[in-house]
């Protein structure tokens, strides 16, 4: 089903994906829909319900980032399993063309190029900065720090502009149409 909030469905992005030679991991899958299920069925947080599947802390965080997805009815699961996929260098770059996409939407703003936009304040007060210095090892655990920041930037409002922002970028980089 195509969602008129987000590019294409996430299912039909992984497949795209997959076409173009991208392997997607699978080794968290059953987690993440376990604990999704387990949510369903019983409600409560699926961060405290996925520290009962000892994840890691990345894992975790991608799951309070993308599981407010939810609330549009986009299996945020995809996105989870798309970014654990990715290695470092790419996710560099993934996050970069975030950054410029940000700073470019940001520059037409206070163009006055568009106004039709409310919070402009919060939004002008984010910057995504260029990831420097970090260990190899920490580099998803610091993209992920900040677009955590980013997508809770109105604390959970809905319509959460900042979640849907980052998921279409993240299909425009992986999967330009």
């Amino acid at each position: 089903m195509q969602s008129k909030i987000i590019k294409m469905d996430s299912g039909v992005l992984i497949k795209n994906l997959q076409k173009r030679g991208f392997i997607i991991g699978e080794v968290n899958k059953d987690i993440l829909y376990n604990i999704e299920k387990k949510y369903k069925e019983e409600g409560g947080d699926r961060q405290t319900i996925a520290a009962q599947y000892n994840i890691n802390s990345n894992l975790t965080k991608m799951i309070k980032i993308f599981s407010v997805l939810d609330r549009y009815n986009i299996n945020y699961i995809h996105y989870i399993m798309i970014l654990i996929s990715i290695e470092n260098s790419k996710l560099n770059n993934l996050y970069r063309y975030i950054m410029v996409k940000w700073n470019s939407l940001i520059s037409k703003i206070k163009n006055n190029k568009i106004s039709e936009i409310s919070q402009i304040e919060k939004m002008n007060n984010f910057r995504f900065i260029p990831l420097k210095n970090i260990e190899e090892t920490k580099v998803l655990e610091e993209i992920l720090r900040r677009f955590e920041e980013f997508v809770f930037l109105d604390n959970q409002k809905f319509p959460n502009i900042y979640i849907l922002f980052l998921v279409n970028n993240i299909q425009e980089y992986l999967c330009p149409i």
